[in-house]
């Protein structure tokens, strides 16, 4: 599917008879495809340091600290000379911190530096990053989806310096960066993106976000959704349940506008929701019933699970294998809770009777639907009779 898509399916058995099912019809929302990537330069591995050192075509060590060679040994190792293309190598070994970069660069223009973090021009972030010299150093990132987020780790060579950033095919273009700061661009359309400094300015870190997730949520108002990373919520779009009631089987549920990698939440309100990407790893809700199940029982605790009863949505009591709510949002509940009802009500109402009922009724008995309404002349179905769900059949 390339687009948004509503799916209907029909099973037929293979009898003579050729009895065929109900119509099945789910509508998918297609998410953007777009991988999230990241490029740190705060720790060169081993055999990139080892490997640039012994290129002595591609680089060599080329620092100055007040013109003075002698005492280059314990700044800036690497740098750059006369090697321009599009990938980092040494040799013919691919930089694989670099990986996934194109670099259109001059001779002199761009380094790598692992234990330069201070120098008489100012005290730096950090000992490692990779070092732009001048204009002539540009770093492209290919494939970037439009409304991806760009987060750059910058500062100037020189910390009493201001110099410009600019990075194209963004909304915000540029940012001028003296000492270190986190600069945060949102790309415009889909496309490359070129990032080059005004003068010298070292990068610590590359991250794209994706376009924001787009899930479906049930037309009965509510999702189960587990973050696969740090992310932001529309308000009021996500929740987590903070208490579960055995006397009255309501849920309680607060709001969450943000939480960390691998958190479970409800998505509630139908429709399709938001879920943003952030940069800053938010912290975990206060309190959250909600987990992702591994598969396996939980002590004595009972699974349940998202469900929809009657006219109202809630947690139904899991009464299958545990080990297919593997990768599942799951309410695990004490089993005193347990014991008291079979589904617990999300939207706040009283239909948290603890068992659906089956047996005749006396047909003198007032009959009402899931509604509240007064049904004169029932037929098969569930109705509430005396203040109990009864089916007739």
């Amino acid at each position: 599917m390339t687009s948004t898509t509503t799916l209907k399916a029909i099973a037929y058995d293979d009898t003579e008879t050729l009895s065929e099912s109900n119509v099945a019809t789910a509508k998918y929302t297609k998410v953007k495809p777009s991988a999230d990537r990241s490029w740190n330069f705060t720790s060169w591995s081993a055999a990139t340091k080892t490997g640039v050192l012994g290129d002595g075509t591609n680089w060599s060590v080329n620092e100055k600290k007040d013109n003075d060679e002698s005492a280059l040994t314990d700044k800036v190792q690497t740098n750059k000379t006369e090697k321009s293309g599009t990938e980092l190598v040494y040799g013919s070994t691919k930089i694989s911190e670099t990986e996934g970069l194109n670099f259109n660069i001059a001779e002199y223009s761009l380094g790598i530096a692992y234990n330069q973090g201070s120098t008489d021009l100012g005290t730096y972030e950090g000992s490692q990053y990779l070092w732009l010299y001048s204009s002539w150093a540009k770093i492209i990132i290919p494939n970037v989806l439009a409304g991806s987020t760009i987060t750059i780790g910058v500062e100037s060579h020189k910390t009493s310096d201001e110099r410009t950033l600019t990075v194209t095919n963004t909304t915000e273009g540029s940012v001028k960066a003296t000492t270190y700061q986190v600069a945060t661009f949102t790309a415009t359309a889909t496309g490359n993106v070129q990032i080059s400094p005004s003068k010298g300015m070292h990068i610590y870190f590359i991250n794209i976000m994706k376009n924001a997730d787009v899930i479906p949520v049930q037309s009965y108002g509510w999702a189960t959704y587990i973050t696969d990373k740090d992310v932001e919520f529309e308000d009021g779009d996500a929740v987590v349940v903070t208490d579960v009631n055995a006397e009255t089987g309501v849920i309680t549920t607060a709001a969450v506008s943000q939480a960390p990698a691998n958190t479970p939440v409800l998505l509630k309100t139908a429709g399709e929701k938001d879920v943003t990407p952030i940069a800053v790893t938010p912290s975990a809700p206060a309190t959250n019933l909600l987990s992702v199940s591994d598969g396996a029982a939980n002590g004595t605790k009972v699974p349940y699970v998202l469900a929809k009863n009657g006219e109202g949505a809630g947690f139904m009591k899991w009464t299958g294998d545990i080990a297919k709510l593997e990768g599942r949002v799951v309410l695990w509940l004490d089993s005193e809770i347990a014991a008291a009802r079979d589904f617990f009500d999300l939207d706040g109402g009283t239909t948290g009777i603890k068992a659906v009922e089956n047996q005749k009724v006396a047909m003198d008995n007032k009959f009402y639907n899931l509604a509240g309404q007064q049904v004169a002349a029932p037929t098969k179905g569930l109705y509430i009779v005396n203040g109990k769900k009864v089916i007739i059949k």
